[in-house]
């Protein structure tokens, strides 16, 4: 019988069980030499060529089969919960070894850490690719183990900036993001939409915006007003070079490759802006999206139609936004007892 250090690189015996280690994780093979290698050799095959294991491969196939099926903001959110799926499981060498609790404890961490809706788009990322590697039987699997684990119950946000606390988030904000809550408290579009709006789309007539959450599906127009004029000429004094075909850009090279002058705003580079006006404002949570809520509320409350300027499809999309707190007073319907014979 061979002996420990005759057994194949990564393949160790303990305990009378023969184990595949693979970055700081016992694979179990068995008790039987023979059965042990050949499991040993079908896994080596698996991954042979792969940088980590069978998952980094299976998670850039099902990437490539979804790629052009999302909304490209989707797709982005999938590639983001793809790359955290890899890096928190890079000790599992195959699919089947993933079980529902390993999931489980890792929706579990999103909760602890308040970001649960976090989990819940990671958690529609793992149920679709659990669900292709199941039909497709990547590495044999014959369950989903995503099917037992749930997303997390949130509350629909009803928070609703005043104008007191918009006054001081933009007394407080730099010139650029001053000019972006004054058009984003006019048109009430979402944040990519305004930090991504295009010189292009932006005329004598209104602005015109392809969603991009709908991957360009939705199309509004929104008339231009003065004061809407206003804002958009600010932006473009902060903003002045002709070349960027965005309203919204870096007017300095930056220490990134390829990031020169004229490139849009970063996410996190816009986030940053509103955040920390906001801390010097004094104002708790609070986000640059609530200005969309805010928009829609004022516009519903006007009379106007909410559900057309957000550009949404349902009425209940809309109902979301609305954040009506007034008692409202209605008329019921007048209607006279019959009399009763007798």
């Amino acid at each position: 019988m061979k002996t420990k250090t005759q057994l194949p690189p990564k393949m160790h015996l303990s305990n009378g069980r023969y184990y595949f280690v693979h970055r700081n994780k016992w694979h179990p093979l068995g008790r039987d030499l023979a059965s042990s290698l050949e499991t040993y050799a079908k896994l080596i095959r698996q991954n042979s060529g792969a940088s980590n294991s069978n998952l980094e491969t299976h998670v850039k196939k099902y990437l490539k089969i979804v790629e052009g099926t999302l909304a490209i903001q989707t797709f982005k959110n999938y590639k983001y919960c793809a790359k955290n799926f890899l890096k928190v499981f890079q000790q599992f060498f195959s699919l089947t070894e993933i079980k529902p609790k390993n999931l489980n404890a890792w929706r579990e961490k999103f909760g602890d850490d308040g970001k649960k809706p976090s989990w819940n788009l990671h958690h529609s990322f793992l149920s679709g690719f659990f669900k292709k590697a199941v039909g497709l039987g990547w590495d044999d699997l014959e369950m989903n183990p995503m099917a037992a684990i749930s997303k997390f119950k949130v509350e629909s946000r009803t928070r609703l900036i005043t104008n007191d606390e918009l006054d001081r988030i933009y007394r407080h904000s730099t010139g650029i993001m001053r000019a972006a809550i004054m058009i984003a408290d006019q048109i009430g579009q979402r944040v990519a939409d305004i930090r991504l709006l295009e010189k292009k789309d932006i005329s004598d007539e209104g602005i015109f915006v392809a969603q991009r959450k709908s991957g360009g599906k939705r199309k509004v127009l929104i008339k231009m007003t003065p004061e809407l004029r206003e804002a958009i000429e600010a932006a473009k004094q902060l903003c002045p070079l002709e070349s960027s075909e965005y309203l919204f850009h870096h007017t300095q090279t930056l220490r990134k490759k390829d990031a020169g002058p004229g490139r849009p705003y970063g996410a996190s580079t816009w986030c940053g802006y509103w955040t920390d006006a906001c801390e010097k404002a004094g104002v708790e949570d609070a986000h640059f999206h609530d200005i969309r809520a805010r928009v829609a509320t004022t516009k519903d409350k006007e009379g106007g139609s909410a559900k057309e300027l957000l550009g949404h499809a349902y009425q209940q999309t809309t109902d979301i936004y609305l954040r009506g707190f007034e008692v409202k007073e209605v008329e019921p319907v007048r209607r006279k007892m019959p009399k009763s014979e007798g």
